[in-house]
């Protein structure tokens, strides 16, 4: 399927002739965006959001943590799944962290996203205007995904000025984020592309807390405010294959708790997921673990079996060649995805849990 030329022509992203693979789910159509809300990109995450299958559309997401917790990589996998769905991605890249080779590896198609280099706070919200007014222009409403990474990774325009009466104001920086994004708040479900933003944020200590959470994402308390999604990233051990003398780090296991999802139920799933330094969050795996956790299939602790809601049973340790000879991951995905909303076990953004 052709990527619509006036996107191409208005951002300068690929050539007219460029082709695009995509992939569509039963609920979603070209021209619309699924109230089931985009795939993630972490199975395990589509199903602990209050069962909404995915990401919503028109909402701001919050990714926070320490350093090396894969919060950039979520977003990335995230990314690939709307290119997969025909969407756009655009990447605002604060940190200057773009590696074209890892957001292939993690299954993007680099040479198609929009990417802006803001050196301002002010200017990261002036980015996103300006990519939202050019998809405007061409009444673009296929799905779209803007990733900053990171909110907190840029000064001020009154620190680059040198500003001190400014910029050395308590709660400055947080002010001025608090502006953008209370601003993004009250028009983002306007827009005709109905744009999905993940602010990657960082964990900062508290100071003096001897009980309770020890950590906060930094700019101040607005984009937890304004958020519908907010996830947290925690690094809680390392993957490693070999000898016990001569082991290697292949990956960390990462904890996620869902700190926040408005419209959905009091509590705040906590679940982890490998997180691999080659091919990024396990994928198989947690569809896996998705499939568990819906009753699509089961597994005994400990067994090596897993039987599946039409009697087909299968070796535990061989589920990632099952999913090969499968038609591979989306199809395995696409088909489980649909059988879930079939069976109401996953509800669309709005409707009843």
């Amino acid at each position: 399927m052709e990527l619509d030329p006036q996107i191409a022509e208005l951002f300068g992203l690929i050539k007219k002739d460029s082709k695009v693979d995509v992939y569509l789910g039963d609920d979603v159509t070209m021209g619309s965006v699924s109230p089931y809300g985009v795939p993630s990109g972490i199975p395990q995450l589509d199903v602990y959001l209050g069962g909404k299958g995915g990401l919503p559309a028109g909402k701001i997401i919050e990714y926070y943590g320490f350093q090396m917790t894969g919060k950039s990589t979520a977003a990335m996998q995230a990314g690939a799944e709307w290119q997969k769905k025909g969407g756009v991605v655009i990447f605002i890249d604060t940190e200057r962290g773009w590696l074209p080779a890892r957001a292939r590896q993690l299954g993007m198609i680099p040479e198609r996203v929009i990417k802006y280099e803001p050196e301002t706070v002010e200017g990261v919200f002036a980015s996103i205007d300006d990519a939202i007014d050019k998809l405007e222009k061409v009444k673009w409403e296929q799905p779209v995904l803007i990733i900053v990474d990171s909110i907190t990774g840029v000064p001020t325009n009154a620190d680059v000025e040198g500003n001190m009466d400014d910029s050395d104001r308590p709660g400055y920086e947080a002010k001025q984020i608090k502006r953008g994004v209370r601003r993004l708040n009250a028009l983002i479900d306007s827009y005709a592309c109905k744009p999905s933003i993940i602010f990657i944020n960082h964990a900062i200590a508290k100071i003096g807390v001897s009980f309770g959470k020890k950590s906060e994402s930094g700019g101040g308390h607005s984009i937890k405010f304004f958020s519908t999604v907010r996830v947290c990233f925690t690094a809680i051990g390392s993957l490693r294959e070999g000898t016990k003398e001569d082991a290697r780090r292949t990956g960390q296991k990462v904890q996620l708790e869902i700190e926040k999802l408005r419209g959905g139920a009091l509590e705040y799933p906590r679940f982890k997921v490998e997180l691999k330094n080659a091919g990024g969050f396990d994928q198989i795996e947690g569809l896996k673990e998705a499939m568990i956790a819906t009753s699509y299939a089961e597994k005994p602790e400990n067994g090596k079996t897993i039987t599946f809601h039409d009697g087909t049973q299968i070796r535990n340790m061989d589920f990632p060649e099952w999913i090969k000879q499968s038609g591979g991951y989306d199809a395995v995905y696409l088909t489980w995805r649909k059988w879930a909303m079939e069976k109401a076990i996953l509800s669309p953004w709005g409707g009843a849990l």
